[in-house]
This record gives structure tokens, sequence and C-alpha cells, in this order.
């Protein structure tokens, strides 16, 4: 079934250099439709009831203004930013011919986990082994002794864990610089472009090597990043358990500080991810620092907020029909041998 997985994305893939717009375009009308149809039917749902006092009557007029808010919203917005859509359609499609023509950047992803395996194989014997230089603590109503591990053991059970979140985000870095300059070889190279010169080679290995030599302290420095804050978060998640163990579980003050903190440390994860994508782009098309390609990869998006807005719904529009399409053929080929 994983073949076949992989078989349609390729297809749906290659299928984008002539569907792309179709798809968007379609999309765009369906979900135009798709409010323009609710508006109306709240409209008939409230125009049926009788009684204008009701609570029927008042969410049923609320809901028709919401989606008609929500309509006029989507009209306004695809006027404005028509011209950006139709770049990020444009965007999409030269995704599918680079993909089309460099199928080596497929199997990066599971490069990166296939290294990151060991990674976490051998932090996991680490770990046990430090565990087990802790004092074990016998319990007489229970079989299984807790182990108490003293101050240097947590130390160093933590720098274990801060190398193994360090690494892997290195190797996620990598691979994220590879696809970046694999495209910048590719597009500016020729194949991108309609000029009719000869293109020159993008190659994977090339592009490794360019992040091996040139550029590992920038790719480094931006998983150090990510660590950080996958520490916090950890060490967080951490304290709340601790405080759950006390009685703290059911305290609605709790669970108020524990959301917003959360949802804040979930933020600045994303941040930090999305700054991290876009300074590597950088690192690999000017050949800067990690720092100063942060900082005009951060001044570029905000000279062109609305592009980079268009170009994200668009590619999450395609990306959720691709997602769709894909586990509807695997479930359709699941069902039919199971029927078998």
């Amino acid at each position: 079934m994983a073949f076949v997985t992989l078989f349609v994305t390729l297809l749906y893939i290659f299928l984008l250099r002539c569907i792309t717009k179709p798809i968007l375009y379609g999309s765009l009308l369906l979900i135009f439709l798709f409010l323009l149809g609710v508006t109306g039917y709240m409209f008939k749902v409230s125009s049926e009831i009788e009684d204008k006092e009701s609570d029927n009557y008042k969410v049923a007029l609320g809901a028709m203004v919401v989606f008609a808010i929500f309509t006029v919203l989507f009209i306004v917005c695809i006027c404005c930013m028509w011209k950006a859509i139709a770049l990020g359609a444009a965007i999409m499609e030269t995704a599918s011919d680079f993909i089309g023509e460099n199928k080596k950047v497929v199997i990066l992803p599971f490069m990166s986990y296939l290294f990151s395996v060991p990674i976490v194989l051998w932090w996991t014997a680490s770990s046990i082994f430090i565990y087990g230089l802790g004092e074990p603590k016998f319990m007489a109503d229970s079989f299984i002794a807790d182990v108490e591990m003293s101050d240097q053991t947590t130390y160093l059970f933590l720098f274990m864990m801060f190398g193994m979140f360090w690494i892997v985000a290195w190797l996620i870095a990598i691979q994220i610089f590879v696809v970046a300059a694999v495209v910048c070889m590719w597009y500016f190279g020729g194949h991108g472009s309609d000029t009719g010169e000869e293109s020159s080679k993008a190659g994977v290995c090339m592009a490794t090597g360019w992040a091996f030599r040139y550029h590992l302290g920038s790719l480094a420095w931006g998983a150090f990043l990510v660590a950080v804050i996958t520490m916090i978060r950890v060490i967080f998640e951490y304290i709340v358990y601790q405080y759950e163990k006390m009685g703290m579980k059911d305290n609605i003050v709790f669970k108020c500080i524990t959301c917003y903190v959360r949802c804040i440390l979930k933020c600045l994860d994303m941040c930090i991810k999305f700054i991290n994508k876009n300074a590597y782009i950088q690192v690999a098309l000017h050949n800067k620092s990690f720092c100063e390609g942060a900082k005009d990869s951060f001044w570029l998006m905000a000279r062109n907020a609305a592009r980079f807005n268009a170009v994200g719904w668009t590619g999450a529009i395609l990306l959720f029909i691709g997602k769709l399409l894909i586990t509807s053929s695997c479930a359709f080929l699941t069902i039919a041998l199971i029927d078998a």
C-alpha cells in the first residue's frame, strides 16, 4: 500500500503541470458557491419561521449574516489578490515541473528519517544507562523499584535530550537547504526560464556538498534555535505533569494558564521554524549567513505579504486536494482488496 501511495502522489504531482489552474480556479468557485448556497439556505430558513422573536429565527438570521459577510469578504479578497493568486498557480506549475525533472528530491525526507532513527535509538539507549545510574528505592506496595536520580544524572539526561533535538533539527535543516539549493540550480540554470538557453545540471549531491562545505554553521545555528524552543516545550510539559500529580489537574485556573502557555510556545515554535525555512532558502540563494538570510527573508516577506499569502493559500488548497485524492484512492483500493 505504501508503494501505491507513492505512485498516486507522483502521479498527482505530474498532473499538476496540466491541471493546476483548473483545480485552483474550480476550488475557488466551489468555495464561493458553498458560501453563497449556505447564505441563501439560511435566508430561506429564516423567512419560513413565523415567530420572529424565537431563538430559531435569531440563530438562522445570525448565521445568514455571518455567511453573507464571509461571502463578501471572499469576493473582495479574490478581486484584490487575483494577480497574486495567478502567480501562486504559476509557481505551483513550476514546482510540479521541478519535481518531475528532479525526482531525487522525493527521497530526501526518507533519508532524513533514516538518519534520524539511529540518533533516536542512540539517545534511548543512553537515557536507559543514565537512568540506571540512580539509586534504587524499593516500595513496600510495589514490586518495581523507583530510581532516584541525582542532580548530575538529571543534567546529563537533559544534555543528551537537547543534543538529540539539535541533531534531528540539523538533519531537517540540511534537507531544507538541499531542496532549496537544487531549486536554485534548476531554475537559474535555465530550466525555469523561457530563454531557450541550454540548462545546467542540478544535482542533489552537489547541493549536499555545499551544505557540508560552506553552510554547516548556518544550518547548525538554525537547528539550535529549534532545539531550544523544543526543549522549553518539553520542560514545560514536565512541569505540567508534576503539577497534575499534585492534584491540580481539575483546577480551572491551572488549565487556562496551561493552555495559554502551550499556545504561546506553539506559536513561537511555528514562527522559528517558518523563519528558519526562509532563512535557509536565502542562504542557498545568496550564499549568506543565517542571520543575514533571516533578516533578508523577513523584509522580503514584509514587502510582498500579499503574494506570499496568496501562494501559501494556493499551496494549501492544492495540498488538501492531493491529500484527499491520495487518501481516497488508498481507501478504495483497500476496500477492493478486502472484498476480493
